[in-house]
Formats: C-alpha cells, structure tokens, sequence
C-alpha cells in the first residue's frame, strides 16, 4: 500500500507528498493530521490523502543468444 498526501489552496495544487515515500498507514495519518494543522481550511487550503494500491510482480526475460 502506498499513500500520497496533497494540499492545494484555492483550488491549485501546492503540492504532494512522492508515493513511494509513505508506505505505513499510521504514518500518512500522522503527516494528513499535521499538515491540517499547519494548513487550516480557513485560510483555503485543502489537504487530501489518496490510498494506492498496487501490484508488482518480476518479470523474467529469456534472451536467445546466438
């Protein structure tokens, strides 16, 4: 699970957090509570998180050599 947090002000994107950084639920929560702080609504500001789930697996490739 991956989880990606984003602020915008007025509707325009300020800026997210990188996806592949926030990897623990209680985590993300943690930042999403400090950054509604840090960013109240009152002043325009909107703070989203986004949950990300994904599904890797590893590909082997044959080469033929000749």
């Amino acid at each position: 699970m991956l989880y990606e947090i984003n602020v915008s002000q007025f509707g325009k994107h300020l800026f997210a957090t990188d996806k592949r950084r926030l990897t623990i639920y209680a985590e993300a929560l943690r930042l999403y509570i400090l950054f509604n702080t840090k960013f109240p609504k009152d002043d325009g500001y909107k703070v989203t998180i986004t949950k990300i789930e994904t599904t890797e697996s590893e590909l082997t490739i044959q080469t033929n050599t000749v």
